[in-house]
């Protein structure tokens, strides 16, 4: 399987977070198993509120490669 099919099952979540220095927010990314047998992966990534929008797709394509690479690791793919 591909790194896009892989990535295309990613669920995307966002919610924002209090802390100590004021709101932040919180993306999370997670993978269900996609054959019997495989783990379920997840990650996610904290950042402030008032963070500039490049920053965020970064951020966003980053966490989107990472998970399919642990997917990948922990899965044999």
């Amino acid at each position: 399987m591909t790194d896009e099919k892989i990535a295309k099952h990613i669920e995307w979540a966002a919610r924002p977070t209090r802390g100590l220095k004021g709101i932040r927010l919180q993306m999370s990314a997670n993978i269900d198993p996609l054959k019997p047998g495989d783990l379920p992966i997840g990650e996610a990534v904290e950042f402030r509120a008032t963070t500039r929008r490049d920053y965020v797709a970064a951020a966003h394509r980053k966490l989107k490669w990472r998970v399919v690479a642990r997917y990948r690791k922990f899965n044999g793919e």
